[in-house]
């Protein structure tokens, strides 16, 4: 289907342009020492095949279920929303909840922090989106306070992320198409569909050019925001994706869905570099560790949370997290911290321990 372009999309192309060069120009020298498979498997924090992570917080989030949280930037505050339409904010630090608000009247289904939340502190600045099962995504101040509502999907949400230059939201709904929203003015500027089902997730590139897209029709597709086109489709999956992550490397892209398997995609090779069968149910979330960016963790709904060398591609450690579906995860950019909720109406908090590399 055609949906014409406007003003404010050739705009932000040509500003992607420009800022994604300057980005990949920073990075690229900094993978010729790991060319292959990431980081090596010793840095500062020792061999990262023995990090370990133990529960240092617990509590019950809401009355109903929980179904999606995130790490603000800062690593204090844990965001969680749940099937009550409340938004809460968890103290990784007092390890007890600071702030709710009834942020929709049906279920959250995704929830996300903006790149420089709480940098500035300013009443009126964007802290971070939520999105609702009624169609319907939200922006907030980091205080709770309603900014925008963004209206224009025709079924309901699922998960949402922020463009990593920090203007633009992108949304991902059952009605087969993901959006790209001008934050400043709540306005839609991209209706991209492509999806033979609807679109579950979605996962922006460090650079800030490319964008991955996965969904119920099982395939991950990889578009250029630059000039809007698909670029890559991977298949491999035998029932539906939920869960895609890039590597903060900008090379490997890992995806997780309904036939219980985790997969790790090399973009240059233009293939899948493996297949690791890393649960016995459905896996709802990955997530790579910004530093070191060789550790990925998958959370499932058969209960547990595993930690995956990319190097190795082993499995290292599993937490046996919930008494119910995890429905959400998130992991610290440095490896200090893991948040989980899930269908038992719990979240939990894990920090990483110290260890002899």
């Amino acid at each position: 289907m055609f949906h014409e372009g406007n003003r404010v999309l050739k705009s932000a192309r040509s500003e992607l342009v420009v800022k994604s060069l300057d980005h990949a120009s920073k990075r690229c020298p900094n993978q010729l020492s790991f060319r292959t498979h990431g980081e090596p498997l010793h840095n500062k924090y020792g061999d990262i095949t023995k990090l370990k992570f133990r529960e240092v917080g617990s509590h019950i989030g809401d009355k109903r279920p929980l179904s999606a949280c995130a790490f603000s930037p800062d690593g204090k505050q844990l965001l969680y929303g749940s099937w009550s339409g409340t938004c809460s904010l968890y103290s990784t630090i007092k390890y007890r909840v600071t702030q709710a608000w009834k942020g929709h009247e049906d279920r959250i289904t995704g929830v996300a922090w903006h790149p420089s939340a709480l940098v500035d502190n300013e009443d009126s600045a964007i802290g971070l989106a939520t999105a609702c099962a009624d169609g319907n995504a939200s922006i907030w101040t980091a205080g709770g306070n309603l900014l925008h509502v963004l209206r224009g999907h025709t079924n309901r949400l699922c998960r949402l992320k922020f463009h990593p230059f920090g203007d633009f939201l992108g949304t991902t709904s059952f009605d087969g198409t993901w959006r790209l929203w001008d934050i400043a003015s709540g306005k839609e500027f991209l209706c991209q569909d492509g999806h033979a089902r609807g679109v579950y997730d979605i996962a922006f590139h460090c650079d800030g050019a490319l964008v991955a897209t996965v969904g119920l029709d099982s395939h991950c597709w990889l578009w250029d925001l630059r000039s809007g086109r698909n670029i890559l489709t991977l298949q491999g999956h035998t029932k539906q994706s939920l869960a895609v992550d890039f590597s903060p490397s900008g090379i490997h892209i890992a995806t997780g869905g309904g036939d219980n398997s985790l997969r790790l995609w090399d973009m240059r090779k233009r293939a899948c570099m493996a297949m690791i069968p890393a649960h016995t149910k459905l896996i709802s979330q990955v997530k790579f560790a910004a530093v070191p960016s060789s550790v990925l963790a998958t959370a499932s709904y058969d209960k547990t949370i595993n930690f995956t060398a990319v190097r190795t591609l082993n499995v290292f450690q599993t937490l046996n997290a919930h008494s119910n579906f995890i429905t959400g995860m998130d992991i610290h950019s440095d490896c200090e911290a893991i948040g989980s909720v899930s269908l038992d109406r719990s979240v939990r908090l894990w920090s990483r321990t110290q260890h002899q590399g």
